[in-house]
């Protein structure tokens, strides 16, 4: 089941501020979206700071928030890993990046009404 999270939502910018999403050191404003599936809570957030229209996909492995920066096209732009813990930091790992952003993005396509 698709929840609605909030109309306007703000998001902490420590780990939006590695992909290049600022807004001078404040909170970021995003429309959300949530949904529960077999791989945990899954979250996509609709950022449109940069006049731009931007997604960014997230959900928690255990302790780590892994969250994933894409375009309208459905084009991962940018991966960062944030620890519960620990600060946030780029995903070098590529294959693992994507692997985890097509994982992401297969839940929310089966969740298209009609499919």
């Amino acid at each position: 089941m698709i929840q609605r999270t909030g109309k306007d939502n703000m998001m902490a910018p420590e780990a939006l501020a590695l992909m290049g999403i600022t807004n001078e050191g404040r909170d970021i404003p995003v429309r959300q979206l949530s949904g529960e599936g077999t791989g945990g809570r899954y979250v996509v957030s609709l950022v449109n700071i940069r006049k731009i229209h931007e997604f960014i996909f997230h959900r928690r492995q255990g302790d780590v928030l892994i969250l994933h920066l894409a375009d309208t096209k459905f084009t991962r732009l940018q991966s960062v890993r944030y620890p519960r813990t620990g600060k946030p930091s780029l995903m070098t790992d590529v294959a693992a990046a994507d692997a985890d952003f097509q994982q992401q993005v297969a839940f929310w396509y089966s969740e298209i009404p009609g499919r």
